[in-house]
């Protein structure tokens, strides 16, 4: 019978912290996923969309091999330890390709925006009840109004549609009350556009997702060199197992 001796506590929990990688990884596009603003800005960018669902599916692969890892080491299957390195190569260059497109992409939010965030705003406040609450939180959160501006609301399928007399909603107001969007004072409402508070937003949330890649992918490097050593030992106890 082969030894278990080669199965040591260390390799165990360096099994257990590689796994853990994959669901730190899960936990920020999970983050980036659960923003109260997520529906807005995974509509105005897809380059934040894309980042977070990639890092979501990756994390949830990571822990799945993770567990065939422990099972490799377990029950020292030595295809299963093969099979997880593979896995582990191939998730990490996903990961690099992540961690790139969100950095690279940081320069080009704001001209996702400006092609994408009038028209959230024009066609589905007031009709998307996930998206109103959205806007809404944001205009409130930024201290702004309309995309560009708050002109841009005299244009909106919302005020068309709409019995009030309101030119922009309330949460433009700087101190909202019920109507204060008629704009009896100007001087109460914000008069720039939100454009910029999203961009800074989505900007951070990139920044925070390529960051955490790329500290996962150096950590997974460590991981893929344990599990070619684990191999080799698990090769030569078959070999030798007296």
């Amino acid at each position: 019978m082969p030894s278990h001796d080669v199965v040591c506590p260390r390799e165990l929990l360096e099994g257990a912290l590689y796994k853990g990688l994959g669901g730190f990884l899960l936990a920020t596009g999970l983050w980036s996923l659960l923003d109260p603003n997520i529906p807005l800005n995974i509509q105005a960018s897809p380059s934040l969309a894309l980042a977070t669902f990639a890092i979501i599916g990756t994390g949830a692969t990571l822990v799945f091999v993770g567990f065939l890892a422990c099972i490799g080491v377990i029950k020292e299957v030595k295809v299963a330890v093969c099979i997880y390195a593979i896995f582990l190569a191939a998730l990490l260059i996903t990961e690099v390709w992540v961690a790139l497109f969100a950095y690279l992409h940081e320069d080009k939010v704001y001209e996702e925006l400006s092609s994408t965030l009038n028209k959230t705003f024009m066609e589905t406040y007031g009709f998307d009840e996930q998206r109103t609450e959205s806007i809404d939180n944001l205009q409130r959160q930024f201290k702004c109004c309309g995309a560009a501006r708050y002109e841009d609301w005299v244009h909106s399928l919302w005020i068309k549609h709409s019995r009030l007399n309101n030119t922009v909603p309330d949460s433009c107001c700087k101190s909202e009350t019920p109507s204060c969007g008629i704009r009896d004072h100007p001087s109460n409402i914000y008069y720039d556009g939100c454009i910029h508070g999203l961009e800074k937003l989505i900007t951070e949330h990139l920044t925070v997702l390529a960051a955490v890649t790329f500290g996962v992918c150096l950590a997974q490097i460590l991981a893929i060199l344990f599990s070619i050593c684990l191999f080799v030992k698990l090769k030569k106890l078959k070999e030798n197992p007296y």
